[in-house]
């Protein structure tokens, strides 16, 4: 991975440095960068975190050089696409919903808003916080770019959490994974946390946890990649499932007047929401599918925003692209 060097000199890490947390030889880190070796995907995960980024953007920085984003605050490299700031949209008589946005988002959005062609033309854009964001400007009481370095918003709303893209996909593992019980798991962090340290009985507590739960990560993740995904789940509270639900399983679609529908997320509705907005045939209507599984018809005229889990949009494409694949190989054996 010969970028590498370019990634962690934008951080600025010494070898020495990105050795230490990854727990590997100086010696290894620079046989990665020249090229006579690549990190495995338990290096990589930890480079995602170390990164703030996602293993997908990190391969794809290797081969094509496209900008990872991240939630680092630090944009003095071009090889970086940091944290730059919030986007605010303020819908009817409702506070401004936030998002944590990079700083090519911002300068893509920034011009897509001074050259609009039509009003009902739509913005798409992926945040920092794991949502996916589209929304109509037409529709907008009004659209706010907040520098990171200004003043938060004055009593319109909250501001977001950033989060590193890669906790995201692992919440959804750690979710599914039977018989954790999370708040004994809390109950030891938190210990460790008051004593600052982390006496026999803990450490054996954590081997047999992390011995366990490494398997649903493909057994491909190192130790100290599962006790920091664990300590920002419990952080986040996303062992509660109304939470977890709330922010990795719902679409939210936002009405003309500010008021939100809450509904499932559906990879097929996805893909069918962007097909839907892709194509230009008089199409009228957005389905949404509710948590009783019952199909819910919206006019696309009352509709001024949708806001999805970025992890669920991912998964999405890749389905797409998958059946649109097997699709040419048949077609190509006939």
């Amino acid at each position: 991975m010969k970028r590498l060097k370019q990634l962690r000199e934008a951080a600025h890490y010494t070898q020495e440095q990105l050795a230490q947390m990854l727990q590997v030889s100086q010696q290894t880190i620079a046989r990665w960068e020249n090229g006579k070796g690549e990190p495995n995907l338990t290096a990589l995960r930890d480079l995602a975190l170390i990164f703030c980024t996602s293993v997908d953007e990190l391969l794809e920085y290797g081969k094509t050089g496209k900008k990872p984003s991240t939630a680092h605050y630090c944009l003095s490299s071009k090889e970086l696409d940091g944290y730059w700031g919030d986007l605010g949209l303020k819908i009817g008589n409702e506070p401004s919903i936030w998002f944590p946005i990079s700083e090519k988002t911002m300068s893509r959005i920034y011009n897509h808003l001074r050259q609009l062609d039509n009003e009902n033309d739509w913005i798409a854009f992926a945040s920092l916080n794991n949502k996916y964001v589209v929304f109509r400007p037409e529709n907008m009481r009004r659209i706010t770019l907040l520098d990171e370095a200004c003043d938060g918003p004055q009593n319109d709303g909250e501001l977001m959490e950033k989060m590193t893209p890669e906790l995201y996909s692992a919440f959804n593992i750690l979710s599914s994974i039977p018989d954790v019980n999370w708040e004994e798991v809390r109950t030891v962090l938190l210990k460790e946390q008051e004593q600052s340290i982390s006496d026999e009985t803990n450490k054996a507590f954590w081997k047999k946890l992390v011995k366990k739960i490494i398997p649903h990560f493909d057994g491909e993740a190192s130790e100290t990649f599962i006790k920091t995904v664990i300590e920002d789940f419990l952080d986040s509270s996303f062992d509660d499932d109304d939470i977890f639900i709330q922010h990795m399983c719902e679409t939210h679609v936002y009405y003309n007047d500010g008021q939100k529908e809450r509904f499932c997320s559906n990879t097929d509705d996805i893909d069918e929401f962007f097909f839907t907005l892709d194509i230009d045939d008089g199409v009228k209507m957005l389905k949404f599918t509710s948590f009783a599984e019952a199909d819910a018809f919206i006019p696309l005229s009352k509709i001024s925003a949708v806001v999805m889990p970025y992890t669920d949009v991912l998964e999405a494409e890749k389905k797409s692209k998958e059946m649109f694949e097997e699709e040419m190989e048949n077609e190509s054996a006939e």
